[in-house]
């Protein structure tokens, strides 16, 4: 389930990454429908030239999130669509905690790739798939906006226009549903 925060974001890229990761790591207060640790805390955000976004978080994103596949995969995937839907500059996103490349998140989730966050950012040069990256296929142009799956539900949401104004865009917030 996909929640919508009204927020006015700033233009430049890495404070409107900030800020939106911060209210996503702010989440909600129900603990079952968190999918970030309350006491993780996003330490800096960088974005390098080609599009390259360093996110780097305190140790409690990698020693407070339950270990196991599905619920380290859904941490991730929400920072991967929050800034998706929020900062089109980002187009792949590296994941430190305390400064440092670490190989899991808490046990199982490859943490030392590159994530692909944006296949259609614009005006940005192609980074090569090195081993090990994620790749999702990029939606074809002509089909529009597909139908993305809540990872804990696997219920499918449309992904419909929305007008935003340049001074004052609404955030989208990624998936915050989780299973008990």
């Amino acid at each position: 389930m996909a929640v919508t925060v009204d927020l006015p974001l700033p233009r430049d890229p890495v404070l409107r990454a900030k800020q939106v990761l911060n209210t996503l790591l702010a989440g909600p207060v129900d603990a079952e429908l968190r999918t970030l640790p309350p006491d993780a805390v996003l330490l800096a955000f960088y974005l390098l030239p080609d599009g390259t976004g360093v996110a780097d978080f305190s140790e409690a994103l990698a020693t407070a999130t339950p270990s196991g596949i599905e619920s380290e995969e859904m941490a991730v995937d929400s920072i991967l669509r929050t800034l998706e839907a929020n900062v089109p500059q980002v187009r792949w996103l590296k994941i430190l905690v305390h400064g440092q490349e670490v190989d899991t998140l808490a046990g199982h989730l490859d943490l030392t790739r590159t994530f692909l966050v944006n296949a259609r950012a614009v005006a940005l040069p192609a980074r090569p798939a090195a081993a090990g990256d994620s790749s999702k296929p990029a939606p074809s142009a002509a089909s529009g906006p597909a139908p993305a799956k809540s990872p804990a539900t696997g219920a499918k949401k449309s992904a419909s226009p929305q007008k935003l104004t340049p001074a004052n865009p609404p955030g989208k917030l990624a998936p915050t549903e989780r299973k008990p």
